[in-house]
């Protein structure tokens, strides 16, 4: 058996429904630059990386996620960065960890941490550090 017109009529108004859902979102926010005016400076004398590395940059997505991108460097080991703003952290009390990319003497793999209170830190590294991909609900 065929498909009865009515349910064809019903299937196509139900994609254009979703269609119009989606047409009515607003884009997604754009990647807020730490450092630059008006957002988290950094911390404790961190900086971009620089070259051909993207600036560090967090946005919220429209699940509530949080994003996060860049490399960042640090002259010391276990310093915050920088700290994200009330409404891009975790929950507070918790501790987001992350194994990750970093550059210290010889390169490897080390541990980016995001905490409740925002503050983006790399234990026991020293030099650069990426914090591409890393991504958490945003409930602090």
């Amino acid at each position: 058996l065929g498909t009865v017109p009515s349910a064809t009529t019903a299937d196509r108004a139900s994609v254009a429904e979703r269609a119009a859902t989606a047409d009515g979102l607003a884009p997604p926010e754009a990647y807020r630059v730490v450092g630059a005016p008006g957002e988290p400076p950094f911390l404790n004398g961190c900086a971009n990386v620089g070259g051909t590395s993207a600036p560090a940059a967090f946005f919220k997505d429209h699940q509530g996620i949080v994003r996060l991108r860049g490399a960042v460097a640090c002259p010391g080991t276990s310093q915050s960065a920088f700290q994200l703003p009330p409404g891009y952290r975790p929950a507070p009390g918790t501790v987001h960890t992350v194994i990750h990319a970093v550059a210290s003497g010889t390169g490897g793999i080390g541990r980016v941490l995001v905490g409740g209170a925002g503050d983006v830190v790399a234990p026991n590294a020293t030099g650069a550090f990426w914090i591409d991909g890393i991504a958490f609900r945003a409930e602090g």
